[in-house]
């Protein structure tokens, strides 16, 4: 298991949000091809990320406290025994600015602390006015997923977030309109397991943000858990590239394989299987992985495609490719659906 987040406050004296651009994240996993793990063939093919046993969502109603400045905001709610019960209620995934807190804003040239601080520069981020949103909710993890790794993913949180497990710092995002995970696996408990989070309508970052745009705030996008097996496909890259003819192409993945624990591993098989647009199995190739596994290891696998159907804007045939990890007697320990794939120089993912 890996170790938990050791914090350490910025050397300027300013926290991460504000004059330190250099810093976007904190014990934040690498960001890597959107999947999820599913138990069978037939429920990869599904394509519905909802119906894995390995997802679990943590939209619905969370405890929320607005504070309209950084120095204003309650500062240790995520305590184990600090009590939220009095706080209003905020819908997660949405903008709390159309939940009866703080204002939208539309601007495009103009930053928009401009009124309210014009003599900011970068990379100061606004201190006058930059509200601060306060989330707390429960969760229970699945029995089970009991022995292997879980992870939270925010696919959209605006402006920059902190977040906290069981009152323990576990790590910190920039980076508004791209998922941020995190490895929660050494802080939970059994039982109800506490979650904070603390999210800053502006950062440093927001400098970047000077485009033709509303300005909302908040857990804007789906929040959930999920679990993969102890050692598993943790990334992938596709690509299809078509002969001088046009007529045959090759078909090759990149994989990340983790063994989480770094666990004593015996041989194993990892495999990719094409699947037409009707879900009819196209082909199969395989690649044996030696006994000995370290912790992190990247493979690759190629096959030819004899005439495949070519996409294109008119006629938009796509491909599926699911990708299984198994042991030699053929127990999957991990599979996954690595997108829709349509048979040209691009990825195209659902």
């Amino acid at each position: 298991m890996r170790n938990k987040f050791i914090y350490q406050s910025p050397a300027n004296g300013y926290p991460e949000w504000n004059n330190n651009p250099e810093i976007f994240q904190l014990n934040r996993e690498q960001a890597h091809s959107y999947m999820m793990p599913f138990k069978s063939e037939s429920e990869a093919l599904k394509e519905v990320h909802s119906l894995s046993p390995y997802y679990q969502s943590l939209n619905g109603t969370w405890k929320f406290a607005f504070a309209e400045t950084p120095s204003a905001r309650i500062e240790h709610f995520y305590e184990v025994n600090y009590d939220s019960s009095r706080w209003a209620d905020m819908p997660v995934p949405s903008n709390w600015q159309l939940q009866g807190y703080d204002y939208p804003q539309y601007t495009n040239v103009k930053y928009p602390w401009s009124v309210s601080e014009p003599e900011l520069k970068a990379p100061y981020a606004p201190t006058k006015y930059n509200p601060v949103g306060s989330y707390i909710r429960s969760f229970t993890v699945p029995e089970s997923w009991s022995g292997q790794p879980i992870f939270i993913s925010f696919q959209g949180v605006e402006s920059a977030f902190y977040i906290w497990v069981n009152g323990e710092l576990v790590g910190y995002s920039e980076d508004t309109f791209t998922p941020a995970e995190f490895d929660l696996t050494p802080y939970l408990i059994e039982g109800e397991n506490k979650l904070a989070v603390e999210v800053y309508r502006w950062c440093d970052a927001s400098w970047l943000e000077d485009q033709d745009f509303w300005r909302l705030s908040g857990i804007f996008r789906d929040v959930y858990l999920y679990s993969v097996p102890p050692i598993y496909i943790a990334d992938f890259f596709v690509r299809t590239n078509l002969d001088d003819h046009y007529r045959d192409a090759e078909l090759m993945i990149d994989a990340k394989v983790v063994n989480y624990f770094n666990q004593q591993v015996g041989t194993l098989q990892l495999e990719m299987a094409l699947f037409d647009q009707d879900n009819n199995l196209v082909q199969k190739k395989s690649l044996v992985i030696k006994e000995g596994l370290t912790e992190t290891q990247d493979f690759q696998l190629s096959m030819p495609v004899s005439q495949p159907a070519k996409w294109s804007a008119e006629a938009p045939y796509l491909y599926t490719v699911v990708l299984s990890l198994q042991e030699t007697d053929g127990h999957c320990l991990n599979r996954s659906v690595a997108g829709r794939d349509s048979v040209n120089l691009s990825l195209k993912m659902d």
